[in-house]
């Protein structure tokens, strides 16, 4: 049996109305990338031994960015985001002889409560406390920001770029080369 011309016309509509609903909650929220608009939240004081204020003495709280801190959005990225070498820690990539080196990304949050992004050199003697060798900051969001090693150490707050500025060393010093 058939459905009659006008049940035909109704259902044709109904699922035209459905089809619309969806399709326009859908359309409320753009597809972004999530790395433009993820935060994380400052909570620690300290890094290992490394109390927050020699890091930074405006600073109050910082938080280091890892696989494990992404929102969920990003779970389905780790995988190629490892295998093209994009990491948040990175140990003796310019002193793996003399001395330890560690490049970290994270968040701060300072005094005023202002909020940022940093990539941050700790240096230390192969037995001994981290020091500061290098802070770069950006007040702002506390947004992503992510290590890349190829050719080179390279930190950059955006997967799909080519913006990522590279960190340096010279004569003992570290610097960071923003991207041409």
């Amino acid at each position: 049996m058939r459905p009659s011309c006008g049940l035909r016309a109704r259902l044709t509509a109904i699922a035209f109305v459905a089809f619309a609903i969806v399709y326009g909650n859908a359309q409320d929220r753009p597809i972004e990338a999530w790395w433009l608009h993820a935060t994380f939240s400052p909570t620690e004081t300290q890094y290992e031994s490394l109390p927050v204020s020699a890091i930074d003495p405006k600073w109050t709280k910082i938080a280091i960015l890892s696989y494990f801190s992404l929102p969920p959005d990003a779970k389905e990225d780790i995988r190629w985001m490892q295998e093209d070498g994009f990491v948040f820690q990175v140990d003796d990539y310019f002193r793996p002889d003399e001395m330890s080196d560690r490049e970290l990304c994270g968040v701060f949050e300072d005094r005023e409560g202002h909020r940022g992004r940093f990539l941050l050199v700790l240096e230390r003697p192969k037995v001994g406390d981290w020091k500061v060798a290098f802070l770069h900051q950006e007040l702002g969001d506390a947004g992503f920001s992510v290590l890349r090693r190829a050719k080179g150490m390279f930190w950059g707050t955006c997967l799909q770029c080519d913006e990522f500025s590279r960190l340096r060393m010279k004569q003992k010093h570290f610097y960071l080369e923003s991207s041409p």
